[in-house]
């Protein structure tokens, strides 16, 4: 969809390592996708529907948006 959409500028795979320590564990997790947009930058993550219900993968999620809210 990114590819027809109009205002994505540049798409960029795999854009970048996020890593951090969360209570005492070191977290990693790379994006699969970068949109740079006329408006914002959009980080996109894609699953299959059933794995999203996985605890832990949500908590990746949460934690990714996390980090990259606390980005600015």
């Amino acid at each position: 969809m990114a590819d027809f959409d109009q205002s994505v500028k540049f798409i960029v795979a795999q854009p970048f390592l996020i890593r951090s320590e969360v209570q005492g564990v070191v977290r990693r997790h790379i994006p699969d996708y970068l949109l740079l947009t006329d408006a914002d930058p959009v980080l996109v993550d894609v699953k299959p529907r059933e794995p999203v219900n996985d605890t832990k993968v949500a908590e990746t999620f949460e934690w990714v948006q996390h980090v990259i809210e606390s980005l600015g």
